[in-house]
């Protein structure tokens, strides 16, 4: 048999949907891809070398008559299963691919959270003490805008900060109060802001150090901070891009930069982030895959497993949706990871259905025994997978539980895929093969007469 490059193919076609992870802008999702790639490789060696050593050690001895088979219960059941479906697959194919379409549909309408608040316990004391803190003075995070210059400390510049907090604050009622260097020369000049350079100096040097300090870098940088209502993380991005049109508007003077910085802008940044670097991590692993599959197989068959793949992904939203589970930082690259799982458990199928094909009398016959025997080694790669990653969903953090959850969801996907949509693809595709076989028989043995 061919099962050692099979078993090579399928772990490199695994590696490339976490290689597509590099990409992210997320430097959690890169260190889990790379680690992923290193555990990959790890097994693979331990598999191929490992094992055989230890079977020497303990002087095993397989059991049964060589080259003799007996298949299992479960060898026979998903057998029979492949062959039901492989002679039926088109009602298979069009449901599965109905899913996949709902699933691809919906998924853009998922959350993305990036809320510390949901990546605790909802129990935890800190948590708790901070909540009651929220509920009574607002939201604990301000929304700073940093004021950068030759000198902030112009009469333009605190003219144009005082303008803006006003305007802010009769815009937007989210924002309950402001904060600027402005407020405290307005109180130690009695109520106004001073016109010229020097009487702004004067009262400069009257208001305490570690007020300046708190506001004011030098003359080179100073801040604006928004008090907020305690506010969700869609609504935060919302508000943190209206804001920015307003800079926008409300130019500063010449020579005057404005931005929003700190965790208001690092949190509501990481939305977008998160969401076009999933699309783009899942379809970067699209095209090493399918890249990979040309340059080794080098014939139509390498096709076969991208069907169920796209499926898979696809379907994996459908339960995000209906558990109500948003994507995190971890749980973003969910598609690339589904990827490179069910790449491995689909190619292996193909692997063995072509070695089966060149002596089967027909793609039936090749089906059966393919599914028969590696369907169950199979089977059981992916519930011990299963079980590995369901350790996650006992843990008390969202984020990590979810993150099992969604893991675990797509290692039943791709078993499903592997076992119940490739024999599908095989048949619909091998049908194809013949049809085409047909028609050029036909034409090239009978000509059509002038």
């Amino acid at each position: 048999t061919r099962t050692g490059p099979a078993v090579l193919f399928a772990m490199i076609a695994t590696t490339m949907g976490f290689i597509a992870m590099f990409i992210s802008p997320v430097p959690m999702i890169r260190s889990f891809g790379l680690v992923a790639i290193i555990g990959v490789a790890v097994c693979y060696m331990t598999s191929l070398i490992g094992i055989p050593l230890i079977a020497i050690l303990i002087k095993y001895k397989p059991k049964g008559i060589p080259g003799e088979e007996k298949p299992t219960k479960a060898d026979l059941v998903l057998s029979k299963i492949a062959v039901t479906i492989a002679k039926n697959p088109l009602p298979i194919l069009m449901v599965a691919i109905l899913f996949a379409f709902i699933g691809l549909q919906v998924d853009p309408s998922i959350p993305i959270s990036t809320s510390e608040r949901t990546f605790v316990p909802s129990d935890m004391p800190a948590k708790i003490s901070l909540d009651k803190v929220s509920r009574t003075i607002g939201s604990t995070t301000p929304v700073p805008i940093l004021v950068t210059g030759n000198n902030v400390l112009s009469p333009d510049v605190l003219t144009w900060m005082e303008t803006f907090q006003k305007n802010e604050l009769s815009l937007y009622m989210e924002i309950t109060g402001s904060t600027s260097i402005v407020d405290y020369i307005k109180i130690y000049n009695n109520g106004t802001v001073p016109q010229t350079q020097f009487e702004i100096d004067e009262v400069i040097s009257k208001i305490p150090e570690g007020v300046r300090n708190e506001f004011l870098n030098g003359r080179t940088e100073t801040v604006i901070e928004f008090s907020t209502k305690r506010l969700e993380m869609p609504q935060q991005d919302e508000l943190k891009t209206q804001m920015m049109n307003d800079l926008v508007l409300l130019t500063p003077p010449p020579g005057i930069s404005a931005s929003i910085t700190g965790s208001f802008d690092l949190f509501t940044t990481l939305i977008s982030d998160i969401s076009e670097s999933k699309e783009q991590m899942t379809l970067l692993g699209f095209i090493l895959i399918v890249a990979f599959l040309a340059l080794i197989y080098r014939k139509i068959h390498a096709v076969t497993p991208i069907v169920p793949i796209v499926c898979i992904v696809g379907w994996n939203a459908v339960p995000m949706l209906i558990l109500n589970i948003d994507y995190t930082p971890m749980t973003a690259c969910l598609g690339s990871m589904t990827i490179g799982v069910a790449a491995e458990y689909t190619i292996l199928i193909m692997e063995r259905y072509l070695e089966e094909r060149e002596t089967a009398a027909s793609t039936i016959d090749a089906i059966r025994e393919s599914v028969r025997k590696i369907g169950s080694a199979i089977m059981v790669s992916g519930f011990a997978t299963f079980f590995g990653f369901s350790a996650l969903m006992l843990s008390n953090f969202n984020m990590i539980s979810n993150f099992g959850l969604t893991t675990v969801i797509a290692v039943l996907f791709s078993l499903i895929g592997a076992v119940a949509i490739m024999p599908a693809v095989l048949s619909v595709l091998d049908e194809l093969i013949k049809d085409v076989h047909t028609i050029e028989d036909k034409v090239l043995h009978h000509p059509h007469k002038e």
